[in-house]
């Protein structure tokens, strides 16, 4: 392998090095900034996924309790059913049929959605 002649000279060679340390300095606030932009963003993530698994355990606690109360209300209404049906009143059967149909027409699930869309400072992490 042939060597090649070195002609360099003083101020070349600290021109060099400033222009080799400039790029280090950059490229080590270039990592700061990085590291700090992937720690603002865990950070945000952890947030988020708080926030969600606390939406989903307040909806999951609110909707349970819907439904129980649903379940209360249909018993009942099955219950004053048979009443009806051994008394053999139209008028009662009419009514309460009404209040059953009009029970399972209606969702735990939409009332809790049209109420949640109804908030207009809250937005919610997950558009459904």
């Amino acid at each position: 392998m042939k060597k090649l002649p070195l002609k360099a000279n003083a101020a070349a060679i600290i021109e060099s090095v400033g222009i080799f340390v400039n790029t280090l300095k950059d490229m080590q606030a270039i990592s700061e900034s990085e590291s700090t932009k992937r720690y603002e963003i865990q950070q945000r993530t952890n947030y988020l996924i708080k926030k969600l698994e606390n939406e989903r355990e307040l909806l999951e606690k609110t909707l349970t309790k819907e439904f129980e109360i649903r379940k209360e209300n249909l018993d009942r209404f099955f219950h004053l059913l048979k009443d009806a049906k051994v008394v053999d009143s139209n008028e009662k059967l009419n009514l309460v049929l009404g209040s059953i149909v009009s029970t399972l027409e209606n969702s735990p699930l939409d009332s809790l959605l049209r109420q949640k869309s109804t908030q207009p400072n809250e937005k919610p992490i997950i558009e459904i």
